[in-house]
């Protein structure tokens, strides 16, 4: 299970700032920030993650770590994440990180087939926060971290469970 945390939406011009990925039982197995190699701000970003410019300016860039992280993935059984397919995957894959042959699940759409409000000009559920989803199932986020890659990271994977549990996925 992984989150990503951005200095935007655009994965052609934005940059990721920090993955973590979490196993089944919830250990972390991978949780790095990045300096990017563009960007010097990104004071919209910086306002939803946290992430300033001065936290990952001594770390080390996406590129360097890109082998240990396609290794974690390529071991994976089954990769899960909460809006990836539509976001995260989109800024991995752009940067080389491949699944091939992997089953993915995106908790997002599923928590939205089972509990989200059917629109019917969209033709489909609306999509939640992975806040609204975590509330939903009773999540404590601890410390209040909403938007640090390895605590929505665990978070998703608490409501992937749940899903599991209520649907038998």
């Amino acid at each position: 299970c992984y989150d990503i945390e951005t200095t935007g939406t655009d994965p052609n011009r934005d940059e990721i700032l920090q993955l973590a990925i979490v196993n089944s039982c919830g250990e972390k197995l991978y949780n790095g920030y990045f300096k990017p190699e563009k960007a010097t701000e990104w004071l919209g970003a910086q306002a939803v993650n946290g992430i300033s410019p001065e936290m990952v300016a001594n770390s080390p860039l996406l590129s360097s770590e890109l082998p240990i992280i396609q290794e974690i993935f390529d071991n994976a059984e089954i990769i899960i994440g909460y809006n990836n397919l539509n976001f995260d995957d989109r800024f991995l894959n752009e940067k080389g990180i491949v699944f091939t042959g992997k089953d993915e699940t995106d908790v997002m759409l599923e928590f939205a087939q089972l509990h989200g409000h059917y629109n019917p000009k969209y033709g489909n559920y609306k999509w939640e926060k992975l806040t609204i989803a975590a509330e939903f199932y009773d999540y404590d986020w601890q410390d209040g971290n909403e938007h640090n890659a390895l605590d929505d990271a665990t978070a998703t994977l608490y409501v992937y469970q749940h899903l599991k549990l209520e649907n038998k996925m």
